[in-house]
């Protein structure tokens, strides 16, 4: 069965999943200490990164977005070690690496380079690659600039376009946060981030442990990302894609997510219901569903 077929089966399945399933609340997903007693830990480029490596098979990359990290990929990596080799790792200036420590100031970008030489130390290319948000928009970079270490590519509302018209509210709202963070409102530069990306509220509504995880990565708000690709360099890219949106994302990520899917005609696409930015949360268990049949699909 090709992909495009199993997509539209998946597709199918997934609302299906969704209408019987409610999604899992945030304490089930979330968990404060998941993999801290089983954690690695391989230095790039000058930084220490944190990962946890479950299950063999093929290989799989997750790469969070901000406010998060390896600890929120949780429910994948659960639900995907039984036949991939999963691998979710904290990018620099995450929970809990060294850099996450205390307020850094930031250079250049390193989120390109650090991937490339974090999946070039643990030798496991080619790999599937999943990223979330400006750890998709790293993954895009890294499947354009080495396309020989990625199987497949998977952009949950990462991968960032410039589009006419259209304000890329993500990277304002991290900058308006940063400044926050150095006035010592480390909550409210929280919420109005998450509120920024998620939709206004949401911070309010979480629950303690969805709240605590986000604080713990406070300190990263304000970094910089590469600059965006061209629409036909992006259309140069001829692994198997699939672009993952929210059903209920900010009109904004919607409008990038449409700008990506035009210069990826041949790209597969998933709609998670009764989700916002942060899909695996909100809805794990449809998330969960629709990659693991694109990854299965494009497994050797």
């Amino acid at each position: 069965m090709n992909t495009r077929l199993l997509w539209h089966v998946a597709a199918i399945s997934t609302a299906i999943f969704s209408i019987w399933q409610r999604p899992a609340a945030a304490q089930e997903v979330l968990d404060l200490s998941y993999g801290l007693g089983y954690t690695k830990t391989v230095t790039v480029n000058g930084a220490e990164l944190t990962y946890i490596e479950r299950g063999t098979g093929t290989p799989v990359v997750l790469v969070h977005g901000q406010l998060s990290d390896y600890r929120f990929w949780k429910a994948i990596v659960e639900a995907a070690s039984d036949r991939h080799r999963v691998v979710a790792y904290s990018r620099r200036y995450f929970f809990p690496n060294p850099s996450s420590r205390s307020l850094p100031q930031f250079g250049d970008p390193t989120d390109v380079p650090d991937l490339i030489a974090f999946i070039e130390a643990l030798a496991i290319s080619p790999v599937h690659l999943v990223g979330h948000s400006s750890g998709g928009h790293a993954a895009l970079l890294v499947a354009m600039e080495r396309p020989d270490l990625v199987r497949s590519l998977v952009l949950a509302e990462g991968g960032f376009l410039a589009v006419p018209g259209v304000e890329n509210a993500g990277i304002a709202a991290s900058i308006a946060a940063r400044a926050l963070l150095e006035a010592g409102e480390d909550e409210q530069a929280v919420r109005s981030f998450i509120d920024a990306t998620n939709g206004p509220g949401t911070f309010d509504r979480m629950t303690d442990i969805d709240r605590q995880a986000n604080l713990d990565n406070r300190m990263a708000l304000g970094l910089p990302i590469s600059p965006s690709p061209s629409c036909a360099e992006v259309g140069a890219i001829t692994m198997p894609t699939m672009i993952v949106r929210g059903d209920s994302s900010p009109t904004f990520l919607h409008a990038m997510r449409d700008a990506l899917a035009a210069c990826l005609p041949s790209g597969e696409q998933a709609m998670i219901p009764n989700a916002s930015h942060d899909m695996f949360v909100d809805n794990p268990s449809a998330f969960n569903a629709a990659v693991l049949l694109f990854l299965d699909a494009n497994d050797p």
